[in-house]
């Protein structure tokens, strides 16, 4: 049986990756101001400001004029969906609170639908045009306020508090050309993989706090 190549995924991702960082910068960024201005930045209003930094991302990726083949799918006013399609996979834009965090899909059935996924690496060569679907996990770094993007393959729904059943973590940075030059890094676990910088980046990463890796 043959596997799917990890720099197909890569690839796939490519053209969105860049118009999506802009989205969501802006969406977090003025997200900030405007809950600033009306003195809503406690803890208590966090979900605040993720639901109006997701619709403002939303709009703005509704003005990007080139994302390949990737495109706004869904209803927004449905719960601020934030999905995108390429017509083959789907992916699912939501707030995460950390590197290692993945929300759970919880008892709604089709959330749950959502999340479960064939193995991406364990697949014959046609797994490129299965259909899959991702979550794009957004958050901001606690010290240095940078919005970070990271790209999830589910298999399965898993209990709420346990550990997330995925085969694919990854960065989406917002370079395409440092997006192209992530590095496949097999996990020990049979079941997992994950993909992480090239090992200068990486080490420069390290130095700077924030593991990218999970």
């Amino acid at each position: 049986m043959e596997t799917l190549d990890p720099d197909r995924v890569v690839e796939q991702f490519a053209p969105v990756v860049e118009p999506l960082h802009r989205s969501v910068v802006a969406g977090v960024r003025e997200a900030s101001r405007t809950l600033g201005r009306l003195r809503l930045l406690g803890a208590q209003y966090a979900y605040l400001h993720s639901h109006l930094a997701r619709a403002i991302a939303h709009e703005a990726f509704a003005h990007e004029p080139e994302h390949g083949r990737w495109r706004l799918v869904g209803y927004h006013g449905q719960n601020g969906a934030f999905w995108l399609s390429d017509d083959r996979w789907t992916a699912r834009v939501l707030h995460s609170t950390s590197e290692k965090d993945v929300p759970s899909a919880g008892p709604n059935g089709a959330r749950q639908a959502f999340y479960t996924n064939q193995h991406l690496f364990r697949m014959e060569a046609d797994a490129l045009v299965e259909r899959h679907d991702f979550l794009v996990l957004w958050r901001r770094h606690l010290r240095t306020e940078e919005v970070l993007l990271r790209l999830v393959h589910t298999l399965e729904p898993w209990p709420h508090g346990t550990k997330p059943r995925i085969d694919l973590s990854m960065p989406l940075l917002p370079d395409v050309d440092e997006f192209r030059g992530l590095v496949f890094v097999p996990r020990e676990d049979p079941d997992a993989g994950s993909i992480t910088l090239p090992e200068e980046e990486l080490q420069e990463e390290t130095d700077h706090g924030d593991d990218l890796l999970r």
